[in-house]
């Protein structure tokens, strides 16, 4: 099916692979292998420290990602909804220990 290259258009600056996307990718990976390896690490306290500050970091970094979304595209009140209801499904102590 060809895409309509307005909408191609438009989705473009959502797609595009930035410093900030990398970084969040890197985060999510080491989270992601620092939760399977909990299980055997001894000193829980120091990995989940570790869990608990990467956490923060990737919440900081999809907040500041949402911000350069804002900038790029006029703000809808669709947008404003997805956001709200992305906070609700994340919660306050999402990934969280």
């Amino acid at each position: 099916m060809d895409q309509d290259p307005i909408i191609a258009e438009d989705l473009e600056p959502v797609r595009l692979r930035t410093s900030l996307l990398e970084r969040i990718d890197q985060l999510s990976e080491q989270r992601r292998r620092l939760l399977q390896e909990m299980a055997s690490v001894r000193n829980q306290v120091a990995a989940r420290r570790q869990l608990n500050e990467i956490d923060q970091e990737l919440d900081r970094l999809w907040d500041e990602r949402r911000r350069e979304l804002r900038k790029r595209q006029p703000v809808e009140q669709e947008d404003i909804a997805l956001d709200i209801a992305m906070e609700d499904l994340m919660g306050d102590d999402a990934g969280g220990f």
